[in-house]
């Protein structure tokens, strides 16, 4: 995979075509693919974009469009790596992360879904020529540009999963209420369900750690939580 700095931009849901990977990508398991998000044409999505590609009916003469979404994912964060880490360390840190499964009934799908997300990253991370062009990749992003890791439609729970782990509350939230107004299969949405309800624990969390701690708002997201769950 390629991930990416998480941006403070709100995340949106729409449509569009998949574009070009980046070289350095194709190094990696075949399953995911790395994007670079640019804003060289009036056409080009920013980095605040959560893209889906549409699901138009196939041509006679072409294979169906497999639907992807687009996400920014930070390869170190959701190994729990540091910049400074050495191959070795970087190996370590993945398999402390595979040898720690979510305590949460996430499905089968889903826990594949996230080794493979976690291998990809423990990969691009461990060899160090993908490892300089990501990190080169990540001193030429700016804030109108970011790092997209673009992943089949059926992973993105164990997609969702990775981000929660990584303490990304409000993209997981982001992502999950703009799916949870499609029609999704159930298995897919008890996934997405449980990835939100476990963000907004965070979220409230967060809010008793604060000093005074916020009562309100606590409640709240465990409110939100306890609803999705029902």
């Amino acid at each position: 995979h390629r991930l990416s700095r998480f941006s403070k931009k709100p995340y949106r849901l729409h449509s569009s075509t998949v574009s070009a990977t980046s070289k350095w990508a194709e190094r990696l398991i075949s399953d995911f693919q790395f994007l670079g998000d640019t804003t060289s044409s009036s056409s080009s999505t920013t980095s605040a974009a959560v893209t889906l590609t549409p699901s138009f009916p196939p041509q006679l003469d072409s294979p169906p469009i497999e639907r992807h979404v687009s996400l920014p994912l930070d390869l170190y964060k959701i190994l729990g790596a540091e910049t400074h880490f050495l191959g070795d360390g970087i190996r370590r840190a993945y398999e402390a992360k595979f040898s720690k499964p979510p305590q949460y009934s996430f499905s089968n799908e889903a826990l594949i879904s996230r080794r493979q997300i976690l291998q990809a990253a423990c990969e691009t991370l461990a060899d160090p020529a993908s490892r300089r062009e990501y990190n080169q990749s990540l001193i030429d992003d700016d804030e109108d540009s970011s790092i997209l890791t673009e992943i089949p439609f059926d992973k993105v729970p164990g997609a969702l999963c990775v981000l929660q782990e990584a303490g990304e509350t409000e993209l997981v939230l982001q992502i999950g209420g703009g799916l949870l107004r499609e029609r999704l299969p159930k298995t897919f949405k008890q996934d997405v369900v449980l990835a939100m309800a476990l963000a907004y624990v965070d979220v409230s969390r967060d809010a008793m750690a604060f000093s005074p701690p916020d009562f309100i708002v606590a409640c709240e997201m465990l409110e939100r939580a306890l609803k999705l769950l029902q």
